[in-house]
């Protein structure tokens, strides 16, 4: 009940555009042995971000978080989506790259938290190069879903179809279901209808039988 009450007050004080009250109470919420949801630990920093100088509050709530937990990516990770959601990509860059001055192994998760951060954020330049440079060093496939699901929702169709073709193309790389339902949706929603059939048609039957549940239901909501 205690940490549903914390919760309360935080989403109020983020209304109310006072994140400094925000951190205070998360950080009591936290000493009083209550551990925040993803949801609003994230809602805090999208709020920090909307601050006045929220380079200075978030490193400043970033710095008290350490300590609290042990030497892993997990409160690192937290930031990064917090600034993706909150349109600070740089932020989330600068947590990348300070986890890794501190001697903290990114994982996959860092990875496509980062990518999303540009992409979410349409920083398309930033978000190619970062993914560049991580398939040059050794490619994930998370990190490719990542990349198509996050073109989708930006609208690259584009890029997202070259991206996906090449994961086709890759016994390594095989797109996702919810690569394929975002590309579909794409593609429906800009009435491309004709290149979702012929994707369906490359694929062998057990996918094209999944993924074939997928067109009616968005050509269905489109005229």
């Amino acid at each position: 009940m205690l940490g549903s009450y914390y919760a309360s007050l935080i989403h109020g004080f983020n209304r109310s555009n006072r994140g400094d009250f925000s951190c205070r109470l998360l950080i009591e919420m936290q000493d009083k042995g209550h551990e925040p949801t993803r949801n609003l630990f994230r809602a805090v920093i999208c709020r920090l971000c909307d601050m006045e100088n929220p380079e200075i509050h978030f490193f400043k709530l970033l710095e008290m978080q350490l300590p609290r937990h042990e030497t892993n990516s997990m409160v690192y990770n937290s930031f990064t989506d917090g600034d993706g959601h909150g349109k600070k990509p740089e932020l989330a860059r600068e947590v990348f790259e300070m986890m890794q001055r501190n001697g903290i192994k990114p994982n996959v998760c860092s990875h496509a938290l980062t990518l999303k951060a540009y992409l979410r954020n349409e920083r398309i330049s930033d978000a190619l190069n970062f993914f560049k440079a991580m398939h040059d060093n050794k490619m994930d496939v998370k990190l490719y879903n990542s990349m198509v699901v996050g073109l989708c929702g930006v609208k690259r169709t584009d890029l997202a179809l070259n991206f996906f073709s090449e994961g086709n193309a890759s016994k390594e790389m095989v797109p996702s279901m919810e690569c394929y339902d975002a590309v579909v949706q794409l593609l429906c929603s800009t009435k491309k209808h004709d290149i979702v059939v012929n994707i369906m048609t490359q694929r062998d039957a057990s996918v094209g039988l999944r993924t074939g549940n997928v067109l009616p239901w968005h050509s269905l909501r489109s005229n």
